[in-house]
């Protein structure tokens, strides 16, 4: 078994565990993927984002939904695409709306 910071990587306010190089998913907060953007406005080190428990719409969810939603629209228009999963508890348009309808699959998961 790895350890943490592997193959799959940790990462919040004081604790992280993980290396560009190995890390194929790191679990992060959202504070810390908004500070991480001040030092990386593209998020390069990334090519998948899941804001989880949307629902809740903390400012920091907010503030990370904005960011994301810039720059994936900026990645997109250099060839080098963001992937945007957003987990609600239940469906809502604005998401698909905010995220525009033609950059949107929603899934439904029931349980």
């Amino acid at each position: 078994c790895d350890r943490v910071g592997d193959a799959v990587g940790l990462a919040a306010a004081g604790d992280e565990r993980w290396d560009a190089s190995r890390t194929r998913i790191l679990v992060a907060t959202d504070g810390w993927l908004l500070r991480t953007a001040l030092l990386d406005p593209l998020l390069k080190h990334f090519s998948v984002v899941v804001v989880d428990e949307a629902h809740e719409r903390t400012l920091n969810q907010d503030l990370l939904m904005g960011l994301v939603k810039k720059v994936q629209k900026r990645r997109k228009e250099l060839g080098d695409p963001l992937r945007v999963v957003v987990a609600l508890a239940d469906r809502d348009d604005d998401v698909e709306k905010f995220f525009g309808r033609q950059n949107t699959a929603i899934a439904q998961i029931d349980g």
